[in-house]
């Protein structure tokens, strides 16, 4: 610790704790408001780059969530949180080809990532191409088959097909 108070170490996790705290309880502009003081400390902190990217998806920037995405993917281009919040953000900006590439490069790191799944079968969905959605719902359900929204898109792509299984 330094002579005049917290070390770097602590402030650092300090402040990534606030900011996930307060993105966890939906006080985005307060979470990018932490968020950006950290990246101030620490330019390529996962935590701040991340949560900053959740933030400002949550609030409609999704051109800007996607640059965060971006910058955690210069620093881990594995990183599948940082694939998921473009992909999402790129979906929500019509951007469905875009967010399947990203959802299938989540996929390869890790098949079993649920929301790379059903993100990528809302895209699917969106370009029209339900029965291919299917696949990947079903393939979310098995992982966690308690999702009302899985379960709800999956409903709307089985409705276009006008299948009612």
């Amino acid at each position: 610790m330094g002579l005049f108070g917290k070390s770097k170490d602590e402030k650092i996790q300090e402040l990534a704790d606030k900011t996930i705290e307060l993105r966890e309880l939906g006080r985005n502009e307060e979470a990018i408001g932490y968020a950006n003081k950290l990246l101030e400390i620490d330019p390529d902190n996962s935590v701040a780059l991340d949560n900053k990217g959740v933030a400002l998806m949550q609030l409609g920037r999704n051109e800007e969530a996607i640059e965060y995405g971006d910058k955690l993917l210069e620093i881990d281009p594995d990183n599948t949180i940082a694939l998921a919040i473009k992909g999402i953000a790129l979906m929500q900006l019509g951007r469905n080809e875009e967010s399947i590439e990203c959802c299938d490069k989540a996929l390869e790191i890790y098949p079993d990532n649920f929301p790379a799944l059903e993100n990528k079968a809302i895209a699917l969905i969106n370009l029209g191409r339900n029965e291919e959605s299917i696949e990947y719902f079903d393939k979310a359900l098995e992982l966690n088959p308690d999702s009302v929204s899985a379960l709800k898109y999956k409903g709307v792509a089985l409705a276009y097909l006008d299948r009612h299984d």
